[in-house]
């Protein structure tokens, strides 16, 4: 029993931190994602139908191999897998399990907030931190970040990349410990700092689903000494960077003032993306482009790829589907639902965890955690 406690244990920590440090590259690898969380599964078990859809999924992609050896169908598989893979170890997990990975994230983000206010200040910190943490392989990364508008890597390759870690752990963190009302004032402030445009939009999504997921919970649950005092450090350190922020308006907005621009020129969303020097959402657009897609391109999301992978639109909206009828039609879930089609890097699986799992291990998780308090009480 106390092997099966240690085994437990290791693997948590193995997917807390594998998950966290996504991003790690000290030996400057030709890459930017990281799946170290892979390591739990020496401890830590997966749903037998996730071996079976990853199955599928490599499949697939050899037979794209064949068609076209030049293609990345195997790359964009493995991701695809491995994302499942991690999402489905989390999955298993008791609730004290989740709620140790959980400690782990709640930490993470601090750190990470943490080294974004010293990359605020200090470009030579932030080059050191690049330099030893991710992305010494791309020297002209930091460059364009710095002129682009002014904004740091946090821990993390690029601010887009961060955000998106941001958001999602912080939607893991947000959703089992609802009481943690500053987590939203951090993961803002985080994004204040990354200042990218699809950590904006990722963290609007992140907003809207804390709202509607903590709906049963009151805001005198929020109230207690710790809280308020944590939000009201939180609130002076958000007013301080805004303050500082203000004071560099130019390059803040002109990022987003340039975008919108580029936007009302040429009336085209995905033209103003590819004037702006992104293709992410082109990528996305053209795996839903037409029924049937004979030329295989890469997807960003997962939805994408899987489109890509099995050759048709459909085969993200079939999934879907099947997703919608066994998990739920709650406002919640669509909104978890949503970061699927949207969202990227593929390998980072706390953002597309609950659309892919549902919504229903929260309230779950929830009504546990009241049961053992109730519990204590009585003793």
């Amino acid at each position: 029993m106390t092997t099966a406690i240690s085994k437990q244990r290791s693997g948590i920590v193995l997917l807390s931190l594998g998950t966290c440090f996504l991003y790690l590259n000290p030996l400057n690898l030709n890459n930017e994602v990281f799946p170290y969380f892979l390591l739990a599964l020496f401890f830590l078990k997966i749903d037998l139908s996730v071996t079976i859809i990853c199955s599928a999924i490599m499949l697939s992609a050899g037979i794209w191999v064949l068609i076209d050896p030049a293609v990345r169908a195997i790359i964009d598989a493995a991701n695809i897998a491995a994302m499942l893979i991690g999402a489905s170890m989390f999955n298993r997990l008791a609730p004290s399990g989740r709620l140790s990975v959980v400690f782990f994230f709640h930490a993470f983000l601090l750190l990470n907030f943490a080294v974004c206010l010293l990359q605020l200040f200090s470009e030579q910190f932030q080059l050191f931190t690049s330099s030893f943490f991710t992305s010494d392989y791309r020297p002209n990364v930091l460059e364009s970040v710095r002129a682009r508008n002014g904004g740091v890597t946090g821990l993390g390759p690029e601010p887009a990349y961060t955000a998106v870690l941001v958001v999602g752990l912080g939607m893991i963190v947000s959703a089992y410990k609802p009481e943690k009302l500053s987590m939203i004032l951090l993961v803002f402030a985080t994004l204040l700092l990354l200042r990218s445009v699809s950590g904006f939009l990722y963290g609007l999504v992140y907003l809207i689903f804390i709202l509607v997921i903590n709906h049963r919970a009151t805001f005198l649950s929020f109230l207690n000494t710790r809280n308020v005092l944590f939000v009201a450090i939180s609130i002076i350190i958000f007013l301080t960077i805004g303050y500082i922020e203000w004071a560099r308006l130019d390059q803040i907005g002109s990022r987003l003032i340039q975008f919108f621009v580029l936007l009302l020129e040429s009336r085209d969303l995905l033209q103003a993306e590819s004037q702006f020097g992104s293709d992410r959402l082109i990528g996305i657009y053209l795996s839903f482009s037409q029924p049937i897609l004979a030329q295989y391109g890469t997807g960003f999301s997962p939805a994408a790829a899987l489109n890509f992978l099995f050759g048709t639109s459909l085969a993200s909206l079939i999934v879907a589907g099947l997703l919608l009828i066994k998990r739920s039609w709650s406002i919640s879930y669509l909104i978890s639902l949503l970061f699927v089609f949207i969202a990227g890097p593929k390998l980072l699986w706390p953002i597309f965890f609950f659309g892919l799992f549902g919504t229903g291990s929260i309230y779950k998780l929830r009504e546990h955690m009241s049961m053992d308090s109730v519990t204590l009480d009585r003793e």
